[in-house]
């Protein structure tokens, strides 16, 4: 009875503001960050590198350039099973980029810490050059290309959230399944190998997990 009466003198414009707009993208960013925290706890663990996280990787320039591209075909406000076209794009291109890292990084059938990070510098730096062809191959786009790529809440919704929130599930699900094997991971493949842990199945399975996490909470906020 309470909560009826609450309910009833509630300003309708008040519950819009507060409840879809401000509610939806507090949640939305708190999401954003545990993912982006996450995945680069794991970047940094697999890789035992301080500077590693998901631009060096090249997964933020992955999805900035799915979003662009969308954007220079005109898909900014186009819809596909109730979501914008903008999130899918960027949301498929982080993941592209994040495979294209792993076949570069493979040295004789293998992941190298060494190779990955270089392969990540390399693709996002091809990608980053790729976006600036696109800017200047269309004009009319250059103002949403750059809007997009500084990043913002702005315009997101309980929709994003949704959107986001299982990829970022199935990312910190993984995340949580090998917490362990990063902890032995961390000390070197040497001795992971010599406490029984399969390293380059365990490390492929971390990079997908945290990618998955990167390319869900770039896919909704721009390249933070």
């Amino acid at each position: 009875a309470i909560g009826f009466k609450i309910n009833s003198v509630l300003d309708p414009t008040w519950k819009v503001v507060v409840v879809n707009i401000r509610l939806s993208r507090i949640c939305l960013s708190m999401l954003v960050g545990i993912a982006l925290a996450v995945a680069g706890t794991v970047f940094q663990g697999i890789l035992r590198n301080p500077l590693a996280d998901p631009f060096t990787i090249g997964v933020s320039t992955g999805a900035a350039f799915g979003a662009s591209i969308a954007l220079f075909f005109g898909l900014g406000s186009k819809l596909f099973l109730g979501f914008g076209l903008i999130p899918i794009a960027s949301l498929a291109g982080a993941m592209a980029a994040l495979f294209a890292v792993i076949s570069l990084g493979r040295i004789s059938g293998q992941l190298r810490r060494e190779t990955m990070v270089l392969a990540g510098i390399v693709v996002a730096t091809f990608l980053s050059a790729l976006i600036s062809l696109i800017k200047s191959l269309d004009e009319e786009s250059v103002a949403s290309i750059v809007f997009w790529v500084m990043d913002s809440f702005q315009g997101r919704g309980w929709n994003h959230f949704a959107f986001a929130l299982p990829y970022m599930i199935v990312g910190l699900v993984v995340m949580w399944i090998y917490s362990r094997e990063l902890d032995i991971l961390s000390m070197g493949d040497t001795q992971a190998r010599q406490m029984g842990v399969r390293t380059e199945k365990v490390r492929l399975r971390l990079m997908i997990g945290a990618g998955v996490l990167t390319a869900a909470a770039v896919s909704v906020s721009g390249v933070i």
